[in-house]
This record gives C-alpha cells, structure tokens and sequence, in this order.
C-alpha cells in the first residue's frame, strides 16, 4: 500500500468517524424534539462551511414544515413550524448549552398566548403577554421588576413585593397605589386626565414615602394642590437609582435623570435648555 493511498484512506475514515458523530449528536436532538421522520415527505439539509450540518427542513407537504436549526457543535438551535408560508405553532430558541432562550407561540404569523425570554442560567428575562398586550421584565432572581401595559403600571421590589400599582379604569380615572417592601400600604387614591392626585375624593396636599425593608426610602414625592412639587425620586427594587427629577406647580424643571437597572446613568434631560442625552448600558453615549 503506497504512501497516497494510506493518507486517503485516513482521511476517508476519519470524514467516516466525524460524520457518525454528528448524526449522533443532531439525531438526539431531534429525538428529544419527538420528530419522526417517518411523518415527512422529504427533508432539506444545509451545511456550515466545515459540512456540519446547519438546518433541516422536515417537509409535510407544499404547504406545511419544520425547520431546525443547529450549531456547529451539532445542538439544537432553534425550531420553527411553519403552515400556508405562515409561522404557526410553538417556536424556540436555544443557548448552546441547552437552557431554553426564547420561546414563542404562533397562529398564522400572529402572536398568541405567552413569548418568554430566558437568560443563559434559565431564569426568565422577560414575557410577552399577548392574552392583555402586557409585558413583564424580571430580577436575575426570577421575581418581576415591573409589567407594563396601556391599563397597567406595576413596579415591584426584589422580593416580589408589589412598590407601585397603577390601573387605568378609564380615560378619566386610574386607581394609585404605593407600599412599602413589607407589603404595608403607603397611598390609596385616584388621579384624572390631568395627571392630578386625588385622596378621598379630594386633591391631595402631602408627601408619598415608600420604604425599603430596612427603612431606606425607596420614593419619595411632595404634592401640592394634587400636583408634584420639588425633588423626587424613585429607586429599582434592587436599591439602584431609578430617576431624579424635580417638578414645579406640576412642571418638570431642572435635569431629568434616568438610570438602567445596573445602576449606570442611561438618560438625562435638561428642561431649561431642552438639551437630551442617552448612553446604552455600558456606559458609551448613544449619539
């Protein structure tokens, strides 16, 4: 045997050996997804540029398919149905390492039920709440930092207890409540179209100061005549800063301050001149 054939010989058994391990992996990723093959007509590949395989497109028929998709390490990527060229069913998305990063729910191309987004660690980031148009992002903990929608306003502390709780009951009227961390409630009352607060059917004179567990203010608001007057701020249930800002007879004066939930300075906003500025989370100004 010359020296030429044994190296092609090598190389063939070793393309062999690779190819089996690839099918291996990419065959138990698509038995943990329940496919059977047997239930399609014809299936697609595609390959990365070291021949790995990329995606495979499971094919029912002209009108309906599933494709997956796959790393180079042969995991399981993502995996999207599809019908009448519309995505429709569960769709996910995977981290390399196999915790789940998204997962979507579809009819027709139309979002329905749930869309939740997961870190790296598994614990949810953030859910898309398609059933009221809400959505809720959540503490490296698991516990929610707020949910928002066009009738909701709810901002909570780190361990889950709610700190603000707006609900809208119309366009006149939405219902105001702040607590402290223990749960205690701090304020109960009522604002109008224009934003004023209301306490007992009357505009509220006074001061709203929510606590931490350990006493620390987590906001803090004067009102006079149901309006906002002097300095406010308002902390992250994690402590950070969440805002400054100062108001006036009800009008925002001075600088307008912002901050991400790490704690960095996200935006600030000069009343007097006008003059805004934002930066992105690692400190770098958006220009």
């Amino acid at each position: 045997m010359n020296r030429t054939y044994k190296i092609t010989t090598i190389l063939v058994s070793l393309l062999f050996l690779n190819a089996c391990q690839e099918k291996s992996t990419i065959q138990n990723e698509i038995e943990s997804l329940n496919i059977n093959r047997a239930d399609f007509v014809k299936i697609d590949t595609t390959f990365y540029e070291n021949q790995s395989i990329e995606t495979l497109k499971f094919i029912k028929s002209d009108k309906e398919n599933i494709r997956l998709s796959f790393y180079k390490s042969g995991k399981k990527k993502s995996i999207i149905p599809t019908k009448d060229s519309q995505v429709h069913g569960e769709c996910t998305d995977w981290y390399e390492n196999g915790q789940i990063k998204w997962k979507r729910f579809y009819d027709a191309g139309n979002s329905i039920k749930q869309s939740t987004n997961y870190s790296e660690n598994g614990n949810k980031t953030k859910i898309d709440d398609f059933t009221d148009v809400s959505f809720t992002e959540f503490y490296e903990n698991g516990k929610p930092i707020f949910k928002r929608s066009d009738k909701l306003y709810v901002d909570y502390y780190i361990n889950g207890q709610t700190k603000v709780n707006f609900v809208k009951k119309n366009d006149s009227l939405t219902k105001v409540q702040y607590f402290n961390e223990n749960g205690d409630a701090v304020f109960t009352g009522t604002t109008d179209s224009k934003f004023a607060l209301y306490q007992n059917d009357s505009l509220f004179n006074g001061e709203i100061t929510c606590k931490f567990l350990d006493g620390q203010i987590s906001f803090n608001q004067k009102y006079i005549d149901g309006m906002p007057d002097g300095k406010s701020f308002s902390k992250y249930g994690n402590r950070n800063m969440e805002y400054e800002i100062e108001f006036e007879n009800g009008n925002e004066i001075g600088i307008h301050k912002r901050y991400f939930l790490n704690g960095k300075i996200q935006s600030t906003k000069n009343n007097d001149t006008k003059e805004y500025k934002e930066w992105d989370e690692k400190g770098n100004l958006v220009e």
